[in-house]
């Protein structure tokens, strides 16, 4: 018998969550259990293993465990429109002229350093972050998309 990708991408999902959950409840472990070493080595892992576990989660939930294309194009389009709208409705100062080619351009990459806001801490902060988060699906996406093309079949 032969799985088909759908039985493929939910054993990856439960693989990669089940291997995390497991490192995240042996520091647990350890900080109950063990010698003051280890306790302390625990101590420093377990915040890195829990951040890592939600990294993967939400990693894994943008494309679907690597099985959907179709979800990290929603979410540029979902960048866009939260963008834009909080470009064009919050009222910064200076305004912006044009909020909607703003997001198109910070979540498209290919404009950010032109809204480049020196001294306007908020907006220079709310920028980056829509810059990291139109990275990250970038990365998931083209991840993604390159997998799904060039898998031996």
């Amino acid at each position: 018998m032969v799985g088909d990708e759908h039985v493929y991408f939910r054993t990856v999902e439960l693989h990669e969550l089940q291997r995390n959950r497991a490192r995240l409840y042996e520091d647990w472990y350890h900080l109950r259990f063990s010698q003051k070493a280890r306790k302390l080595k625990a101590i420093s892992q377990l915040p890195l293993h829990g951040l890592n576990l939600a990294l993967i989660w939400l990693l894994g939930w943008t494309n679907n465990w690597g099985e959907s294309v179709s979800r990290p194009s929603l979410l540029f389009g979902a960048i866009f429109a939260i963008f834009g709208a909080i470009y064009a409705l919050v009222p910064f100062t200076p305004e912006i002229d044009h909020p909607w080619q703003k997001s198109f351009d910070i979540t498209l990459l290919i404009g950010f350093t032109n809204h480049n806001s020196v001294g306007q801490w908020p907006l220079t902060l709310l920028q980056d972050i829509h810059a990291i988060l139109a990275v990250t699906l970038y990365t998931v996406f083209f991840a993604t998309l390159i997998s799904k093309l060039s898998r031996t079949r």
